[in-house]
């Protein structure tokens, strides 16, 4: 990963990505090779490794009767992080109103929020996150997403986040990797990714016989697909919307829609992995 990058690890349930995870933390033991992290091994150095990282995984967690201070100052002193970074990390992530409330009864969401600002205490330079939007309104969601993104871009720290919200992930990574079955199937830059994406065309006419029959003659159109009443789709290269519109005019069709849809993520994901469990 590089400086300031937000990876996107991608995988079904099963598929190894957090086992993954727990190996960059020191918390299972590889069963062969060495977990390299900052150009230092985690295996010789795990104390000076783990002390520029700061991690969320699989469940928010916190001591149920420490209220969120002493939560996050107890974290504070283990990272030996200067006394000021409590309150650094409440600010950002919106905890002051619940700073002298327990743990305990906090919601789902602040509960996810302590989580998040205990990884952020001493300003890691990595951050492993382990579905970090878990329990968040949507709200909350884009005010995580803004977080993030603003921890990467300003203060250069590469976030390594595992999510079954793939549109945060598309919104949110520069990078993205796929694990299926215990293994690496795709890594990609965003950009990548998008011209990978599957592309089609849906049209929707008034006669979709018709339509077909012309697409077909006049421009070498063969995987015209029907779905509804009056529309058609086709994932052929050859579908250009400017042409397609010209041949369906001139033959006399009402060209009701003329729509490119590109493949979101969870669509490639899904390609990808084989839609198998």
């Amino acid at each position: 990963m590089r400086r300031g990058e937000v990876y996107g690890f991608l995988g079904r349930n099963g598929a190894g990505k957090t086992t993954t995870i727990r190996m960059l933390l020191g918390l299972v033991k590889p069963s062969e090779g060495e977990v390299l992290i900052l150009g230092r091994s985690l295996q010789a150095e795990p104390l000076s490794v783990l002390r520029r990282l700061g991690c969320l995984v699989e469940s928010a967690t916190a001591y149920p009767n420490l209220d969120v201070v002493e939560n996050l100052d107890l974290h504070r002193r283990l990272v030996d992080a200067p006394p000021a970074a409590v309150a650094e990390v409440m600010a950002e992530l919106g905890l002051e109103e619940f700073a002298r409330r327990r743990a305990r009864h906090l919601s789902l969401g602040n509960l996810q929020r302590l989580a998040l600002a205990r990884a952020l205490i001493g300003w890691p330079e990595i951050l492993v996150l382990d579905e970090p939007a878990n329990g968040l309104d949507p709200a909350g969601m884009l005010e995580i997403r803004t977080l993030l993104r603003r921890l990467a871009s300003e203060r250069g720290v590469t976030i390594f986040m595992s999510s079954h919200h793939l549109a945060e992930v598309d919104q949110l990574a520069d990078r993205i990797g796929i694990v299926h079955r215990g293994r690496l199937v795709e890594e990609l830059d965003h950009d990548e990714l998008l011209s990978l994406r599957g592309q089609s065309l849906e049209i929707e006419v008034d006669q979709p016989l018709r339509a077909r029959d012309l697409l077909g003659s006049g421009l070498g159109i063969e995987d015209l697909v029907a779905f509804g009443a009056c529309s058609l789709r086709s994932s052929d290269p050859r579908a250009i919307p400017e042409e397609v519109a010209r041949i369906l005019v001139d033959g006399g069709i009402a060209l009701r829609r003329l729509c490119p849809v590109v493949e979101d993520l969870e669509a490639h994901f899904m390609r990808v992995t084989g839609g198998e469990a």
